[in-house]
């Protein structure tokens, strides 16, 4: 995006981005800065002439004019293609947008040799996408860069603004399965190996301070915590936005074979490499704790179980089935929170308990 240095009244672009009715919406785009300070501009982001955040971007790599990358979220039920007008804090110069995605740039991965992006979300098999990225344009990592680390891929394969991806791969996993899974290695954690644990605000919601009762901490607990926390900032519990443009929808259940044929027709010149790669011991890196293990607990009543009794199964070596936890007790705050996410990637919606104890047999 461009600031527009002309005193006259000029029409801003629409900003079109992607939401998800009743969630959090997410926005991303570029924008160059006319003066000499290099200090980041300040941003006001207004809807239908009504300021909705003020945010600071951040210098965006390889940029000609040196430019910066804008990302927010905000809690804030908007429909799909809602104008978004961007203006400069204090001065009111408007921003005309030359690019925007449906979420934060910060989780995309660009190749400049093949011209297309692949983003990808916490809990959806993002490490195996950052491996993959990295073993098919490893030539085009630059050889002067310090951290080439996967971790850092954002940086290390940027977006700019100078060419726009020809399509993009959005990487997405059953909702109901991600949250499970997002609730029992970043909340559970903390009680079979505290240095995954992220969700300590969660504790902290339901029992202050008092730490040696944090052990008590639910399923239903974390789903009430979600319920009154939409706005909720952890990046694991978010949901997984929608990317706008000429877009390659991929679900992680079907990784391997909905990628290839992706590549197959796209960018059949990868097809190969990207083969190699399934057939690598790096495609199965960092899964989900629960992928790990068996299946061999019976856990009824999963959401009621405290965090304390998972840790010490999962400790033990043994493993519950992901589904335990989507029951007749949790559906209706399971789709309370997840159902727009749900019928916006074409997951169906379940209606009925259709796991418990007894018949749940998927794996996370």
């Amino acid at each position: 995006m461009s600031v527009i240095s002309s005193p006259a009244p000029v029409p801003a672009q629409q900003v079109m981005y992607t939401s998800l009715e009743g969630t959090q919406t997410s926005l991303s785009g570029w924008f160059t800065q006319q003066n000499t300070s290099g200090d980041p501009p300040l941003v006001d982001v207004m809807v239908g002439g009504q300021l909705l955040q003020k945010t600071y971007p951040h210098p965006a790599a390889g940029s000609q004019p040196p430019a910066w990358k804008l990302g927010c979220q905000w809690l804030q039920p908007l429909a799909i293609g809602t104008p978004i007008e961007l203006r400069c804090s204090g001065t009111g110069q408007r921003l005309a947008a030359a690019q925007i995605d449906g979420r934060d740039a910060q989780h995309s991965m660009y190749s400049a040799a093949f011209n297309y992006a692949v983003f990808y979300n916490p809990k959806s098999a993002c490490t195996s996408l950052r491996h993959l990225f990295f073993a098919l344009h490893a030539d085009e990592i630059n050889p002067q860069r310090a951290d080439k680390t996967i971790h850092r891929a954002p940086t290390v394969f940027p977006l700019t603004i100078d060419r726009p991806p020809q399509f993009k791969i959005n990487v997405v996993r059953d909702p109901y399965r991600r949250l499970v899974s997002a609730f029992v290695d970043k909340v559970a954690s903390l009680f079979y190996q505290p240095t995954l644990c992220t969700g300590h605000d969660v504790y902290r919601w339901r029992f202050g301070h008092q730490t040696d009762v944090w052990g008590e901490l639910t399923f239903q607990d974390f789903l009430d915590y979600l319920t009154l926390h939409r706005d909720f900032s952890d990046i694991h519990f978010q949901t997984q936005p929608v990317i706008a443009g000429d877009v390659e929808l991929v679900r992680v259940e079907q990784l391997e074979s909905q990628l290839c044929e992706v590549y197959q027709r796209r960018q059949p010149a990868l097809l190969d490499r990207a083969k190699a790669f399934f057939n690598s011991p790096a495609a199965r890196s960092n899964q989900s704790v629960l992928a790990q293990l068996p299946n061999c607990v019976d856990l009824r009543d999963a959401h009621a179980r405290p965090v304390r009794e998972l840790g010490e199964i999962i400790k033990s070596g043994m493993g519950f089935a992901s589904d335990a936890f989507i029951s007749e007790a949790t559906l209706p705050a399971l789709n309370a929170l997840l159902e727009s996410e749900i019928l916006a990637h074409g997951f169906p919606l379940r209606p009925m308990p259709i796991a418990n104890a007894d018949s749940a047999t998927s794996h996370p």
